[in-house]
């Protein structure tokens, strides 16, 4: 790292160098037309930019005009005038001017002017103001020794290079690493990267790990320039005993480095520079003595966003005015300024609290000089309370399928879960984040096999002017597989709640098992071969493939089992059994007592349909079973 120190030479001060006679003896008595000239006129360097011009008074003089020029020797052209000071009383004298350029040879006549407004000659003096010594240190990342470390990186151990001291004590790396970036008069093509958060400054004594040090003598600036890995970031600059200086970093390596200022005031002392976090990225440090601190006149913030709502337009620096809409129950929005530089200060709160329709709030940004002022205006405007009480999701823990497929304007539901799920939670989700839903985040537990519930969960709009209510019957079963044995028994799957008592009016299935209208379920007690049955499905009469009977999928040869009873006590009947295209066979169904009978089915997979050819059948239990 190169190590940069210019010094500027001083300039004498040029004093006593006289545009007008002097005169030797003045002339105090006596009656004139007009003033004598002021005489003695003298230009005393206060600071290298701070002159005091003093002159001697004239006895009849009741004021003075003082004029003063910019690069002119006692020529006094117009072009040149820099100032005019009038009505100078004899008491103000001398006559005091700040702030004037450096190194700059300036010219100041006085004349003096009577009670009655006659006025004398002018005299003229002219000086020169003393050019300032500025010692400047650089530690550049794209130059020199530094720069070399990228060949080095990352290290691990700490490093000093001419007065900069890299600390990376205790295993804790850092690194230089290339990127083009530019910002002023600098154009960087390296980076140290601290590569974490460095060592606090409340932290005892012991190896500082992940910052930079080096040491300050006198008053001097300081300056750092810097971006980030990530948003959010923090620069700080602190010593032993405090923090003096923060900058908020832009964000990503490719924007332009940023700039803390630090206007150091105190003597010899050790300056750390490190992260609060996570890493950023350090191209420069410059310390800077002799040279004029200018407080900065930026007002503006960097970034803003709110707790609430979307700013309308989106943030910009220089934009002072936006909207903000909010939902209608919103009580406050919270603002989270970035400021465009360490030493602003925002005089305003940063929560406005709703208490009207529209809210006007402001927030104030004084730039570090005390003199830039920037106001940003919100119009906060709360939207109409919805009407809406829709849901936008339901989940129901536990794995299963709704039937229907959930959607916000179907309100009633069956949730299939598996008969080893004992305990549900249902989650909704309202489609208005400011609608109420009841009935969320309740657990059923305990289900039974068949159907639970209904199950409710009711949504209310934020108007309070329409409810929404959703019913889900929890339906606790496991469906065979399709190459399974299989069996249906009418009594037990009314009983699970899989089918209800009563007509049967539309094509239902229930675990496999199609059944065709219209058929009726209904009571009736029967016992044979030591099954009780206490329902049956009654076909009432003859049908087909389509109507009045059941259809289940078979995967191959399988022996079919069923109970039925002819609807005729003196009549035998049969129940057709047909693949979809032809009946293959027949099962017996009698008049005087229900009893088991099969059929062997030899065919290949496929659909098989049982109905009466004819007159009614009652029917009982259904079975398949494979070989």
């Amino acid at each position: 790292m190169n190590k940069k120190t210019y010094l500027i030479m001083l300039i004498a001060l040029v004093v006593g160098i006289a545009g007008c006679k002097d005169f030797a003896d003045e002339i105090t008595e006596g009656s004139y037309p007009r003033p004598f000239s002021p005489t003695n006129i003298e230009a005393n360097l206060g600071n290298l930019d701070d002159i005091t011009i003093t002159w001697k008074k004239v006895n009849n003089a009741k004021s003075y005009i003082l004029e003063l020029y910019k690069n002119d020797s006692l020529s006094f052209n117009s072009e040149n005038l820099a100032q005019t000071v009038s009505d100078i009383l004899p008491e103000d004298i001398p006559v005091h001017f700040k702030d004037l350029e450096k190194n700059v040879k300036y010219s100041a006549r006085v004349k003096a002017i009577k009670e009655d407004g006659t006025e004398s000659k002018w005299e003229g003096y002219y000086f020169l103001t003393k050019a300032k010594e500025v010692k400047i240190t650089e530690w550049n990342f794209s130059e020199g020794e530094l720069v070399a470390l990228a060949d080095v990186s990352p290290f691990t151990e700490t490093l000093e290079v001419n007065g900069l001291k890299l600390h990376a004590a205790s295993g804790k790396s850092m690194r230089v690493v290339s990127n083009e970036v530019s910002t002023g008069d600098y154009d960087f093509t390296h980076y140290l990267d601290l590569q974490g958060g460095g060592t606090d400054r409340i932290v005892a004594d012991g190896d500082k790990n992940r910052c930079v040090s080096f040491e300050v003598t006198e008053p001097c600036i300081i300056m750092v320039y810097a971006n980030g890995g990530g948003a959010g970031r923090t620069l700080e600059a602190y010593t032993a005993q405090e923090v003096i200086g923060t900058l908020v970093v832009p964000s990503s390596k490719s924007e332009e480095p940023q700039r803390m200022m630090i206007n150091w005031t105190g003597g010899k002392e050790t300056v750390y520079i490190r992260s609060q976090g996570s890493g950023i990225y350090l191209y420069l440090i410059r310390v800077s003595i002799g040279e004029v601190y200018e407080p900065s006149s930026v007002s503006t913030l960097t970034k803003l966003s709110v707790s609430e709502g979307d700013l309308v337009p989106s943030f910009n620096s220089d934009v002072m005015e936006y909207t903000i809409t909010v939902p209608h129950s919103t009580g406050r929005v919270d603002f989270s300024p970035t400021l465009g530089h360490a030493k602003q200060t925002i005089n305003s709160e940063l929560t406005a609290e709703l208490t009207a329709e529209e809210t006007e709030h402001r927030i104030e940004v004084v730039a570090e000089d005390g003199i830039s002022v920037s106001t940003y205006i919100f119009n906060i405007v709360k939207e109409a309370p919805s009407s809406d009480a829709t849901l936008k999701n339901l989940v129901i823990t536990g794995g299963g399928e709704f039937d229907p497929a959930f959607s916000p304007d179907i309100t009633d539901y069956i949730f299939t879960i598996d008969t080893t799920v004992t305990e549900v939670t249902f989650s909704g989700v309202a489609n208005h984040p400011y609608a109420t839903v009841g009935g969320s985040d309740a657990t059923y537990s305990n289900l039974k096999l068949g159907n639970n519930g209904p199950f409710s969960i009711t949504v209310i709009s934020e108007d309070k002017g329409s409810v929404k209510n959703y019913s889900v019957t929890v339906r606790r079963f496991t469906p065979s597989e399709p190459s399974a044995n299989k069996e249906w028994n009418i009594s037990q799957l009314v009983a699970d709640g899989f089918l209800p008592a009563g007509d049967i009016t539309e094509e239902t299935t229930v675990d496999g098992l199609t059944i065709f209208p219209t058929v009726t379920i209904d009571n009736n007690n029967k016992t044979v071969d030591a099954f009780e049955f206490n329902k049956r499905l009654k076909l009432n009469g003859s049908g087909s493939t389509t109507s009045r009977a059941l259809k289940f999928n078979v995967t191959g040869e399988c022996t079919i089992t069923i109970y039925a009873l002819s609807s005729s006590s003196s009549s035998d009947r049969i129940l057709n059994v047909d693949d979809g295209t032809n009946v293959i066979g027949t099962i017996n169904a009698f008049g005087s007592s229900s009893s088991m009978e099969t059929f062997n089915y030899t065919g290949g997979a496929g659909s098989l349909y049982l109905y009466s050819p004819s007159s009614g059948v009652n029917i009982y239990y259904v079975k398949v079973v494979y070989p």
